[in-house]
């Protein structure tokens, strides 16, 4: 399906995109308490969103202003989920929790990110996968 978005549209989306993340943010920081600092956060050319422990940063992937064009509470919902698995991660190298062993094994780290990811944001991780790859197919 082909999608038309003007140029004005695309910077509505990134900006409310911004403004949602930031939310988003303070939300899962609030739930958290022994994190102090939030990590920093920005839009960037990855797929899909990541943590990058070096820089304590979390990149989400700049077409997800395209997505929140196209369609904005899908576009919501894998966010909430999405960044949540990353803010995760982000709370594992704050607390330690990467440099144990067992924690360094990366499945056990993602299967805690997921478990995490659901109770931070609300929204299952195979609902989460579901409404990244309906999104996807949208803009396809």
């Amino acid at each position: 399906m082909a999608v038309t978005i003007t140029v004005g549209e695309l910077e509505r989306a990134a900006f409310e995109v911004r403004d949602f993340i930031n939310d988003l943010l303070s939300e899962y920081v609030a739930k958290v308490p022994d994190v102090m600092i939030p990590p920093t956060w920005d839009l960037g050319p990855v797929w899909p969103p990541q943590y990058y422990p070096s820089v304590r940063k979390i990149l989400v992937p700049e077409r997800v202003a395209v997505l929140w064009a196209v369609d904005k509470e899908k576009t919501k919902t894998a966010l909430r989920w999405a960044f949540a698995h990353e803010f995760w991660h982000y709370v594992q190298e704050v607390r330690g929790e990467r440099g144990i062993t067992i924690l360094s094994f990366p499945r056990v780290a993602e299967y805690l990110a997921d478990k995490q990811a659901v109770r931070l944001s609300g929204v299952t991780t195979p609902e989460g996968v579901r409404v990244w790859r309906e999104l996807l197919e949208m803009i396809a």
